[in-house]
């Protein structure tokens, strides 16, 4: 349980620290995120290779495709969801408005190579923390399906304190970032359980992270 434990409360705080009001809008928000997640992919590297699990990292024929598929359904089931949760005009529209207000002005992080490669870099280790070392550790005491299920349900709760930080007081507490976790990493845990590689994942992780930040904008 440490590893699940660990990686829970290290994200909560970096979640919170990172939406924090008073960080609104800077491009270095991705190279924070970045930092605070590698120390920890770095231990999953140890963690995987010290319990022979290595190979699952391992490139096979059709990961590409599988991960931009996986991508590919969650953009689709987002822009659904925004469509019947965020009507254009509607005071929920607000969420999603205080969210990129965050992250700053994505046509920035698009035209700045260091700043992509920032995002994408934080996705993949994001990823391999949650599959690679907390659903791995957790499989081993609780079997590989109700693992995927914790780990979708820990990962999701590392992102309660967004509920307050990216409130509006017209709307009150934002829930985005919480609904939108739970449905990623429902999605990504899955992947991992059924096909027992962590590879599809992290491609899917960085793709569909890649478009929600840099491409996905909100309605003014």
């Amino acid at each position: 349980m440490l590893p699940a434990i660990a990686a829970t409360v290290a994200a909560a705080i970096t979640n919170a620290l990172l939406t924090a009001p008073e960080r609104a809008g800077q491009p270095t928000l991705s190279w924070y995120s970045l930092l605070a997640t590698a120390p920890l992919a770095v231990a999953t590297l140890y963690w995987l290779k010290y319990h022979k699990q290595l190979h699952r990292l391992r490139p096979r024929p059709g990961d590409l495709a599988l991960g931009v598929a996986t991508a590919a359904a969650l953009i689709v089931a987002v822009w659904a969801a925004r469509s019947l949760l965020m009507p254009f005009g509607s005071p929920q529209n607000t969420w999603l408005l205080r969210l990129y207000l965050q992250m700053g002005d994505p046509v920035v992080l698009e035209k700045s190579r260091g700043l992509s490669l920032a995002v994408l870099a934080s996705a993949v280790a994001d990823e391999l923390v949650w599959r690679g070392w907390v659903q791995s550790s957790l499989a081993k005491r609780y079997g590989e399906r109700r693992a995927a299920g914790l780990t979708a349900m820990l990962a999701t709760l590392s992102l309660l304190p967004t509920l307050v930080t990216l409130s509006d007081p017209a709307v009150g507490l934002n829930p985005l970032l919480v609904l939108l976790a739970g449905t990623v990493h429902a999605t990504l845990s899955y992947l991992s359980y059924t096909t027992r590689r962590l590879i599809p994942g992290l491609f899917a992780h960085a793709v569909f992270t890649y478009f929600l930040m840099l491409q996905f904008r909100p309605n003014l």
